[in-house]
């Protein structure tokens, strides 16, 4: 799963067309891979979380939603945390830049309300696909 979410991610940030789609499967994909078991002691880090987290963060400040305040995006940050000592701080702000980078271009290319609306079916389809059955 890991490697099919990295793939998407690139061709995702290297064409930006279907961006809808694109955050869906990364967010899904990121609620999956979080709600697996580890199968080593230590945490392992994964960039595409870095990425959800660093969209989130940026839709949060530039959309009328906090989505920072739910637990699926709690969950998220403390798993992009998880990048912070493999990855090292300059990775991972590159990491960063190219996330928001590529919510800008979005924005500008389909406008910002378009944008916040991308981001919260995005999250919203990931958060319902992540919620456990009864």
């Amino acid at each position: 799963m890991t490697a099919t979410v990295f793939v998407i991610l690139l061709i995702c940030l290297l064409t930006m067309r279907f961006f809808f789609t694109c955050m869906i499967v990364l967010l899904i994909g990121v609620f999956v891979l979080s709600d697996q078991p580890s199968a080593h002691a230590s945490p392992k880090c994964d960039p595409a979380f870095v990425t959800v987290n660093a969209e989130l963060v940026y839709a949060t400040m530039m959309c009328n939603k906090n989505y920072m305040d739910t637990k699926a995006a709690i969950d998220i940050n403390e798993l992009a945390h998880e990048c912070d000592a493999p990855l090292g701080m300059k990775k991972i702000r590159e990491i960063m830049h190219a996330a928001m980078r590529n919510w800008d271009n979005v924005a500008r290319e389909q406008g910002k309300t378009e944008a916040c609306a991308i981001t919260d079916r995005a999250f919203n389809a990931a958060e319902a696909a992540s919620a456990p059955t009864r």
